[in-house]
C-alpha cells in the first residue's frame, strides 16, 4: 500500500485493536511471585486456563498475551473457576 493504490478485499473478520505489549514490571513480578515469563514477555501458564508454575497463583486475560475482549472475558471466567476449585480443595 505504499504506492497509495486502492485495494479491495473480502474478509471474514476485521479486528481493530490497540497494540498490546507486556507489562513493564513483568520481570519484577516474576521474581516477586516466583512465576515465569513466556518467550513473548507475557506471563507463562502451565497450559491449563490461568494456572502458573506456582501453586495458588492464577492468571487471566491479557496477562498471558494478546486476546480479544470476548476471549478475555471467557478466560477470566475459566480462571475464576480454576481458582475456586483450588480454594475448595
Amino acid at each position: 500500500l505504499t504506492t497509495h493504490e486502492t485495494v479491495e478485499e473480502i474478509f471474514d473478520l476485521v479486528v481493530l485493536s490497540v497494540g498490546l505489549i507486556p507489562c513493564q514490571d513483568a520481570e519484577r513480578l516474576t521474581k516477586l511471585l516466583n512465576i515465569e515469563l513466556s518467550d513473548t514477555g507475557f506471563f507463562q501458564t502451565s497450559g491449563k486456563s490461568g494456572l502458573t508454575c506456582k501453586e495458588g497463583i492464577f492468571l487471566a486475560g491479557t496477562a498471558m498475551g494478546p486476546m480479544s475482549i470476548a476471549e478475555t472475558i471467557a478466560d477470566a471466567g475459566n480462571t475464576a473457576s480454576q481458582a475456586l476449585k483450588y480454594l475448595n480443595s
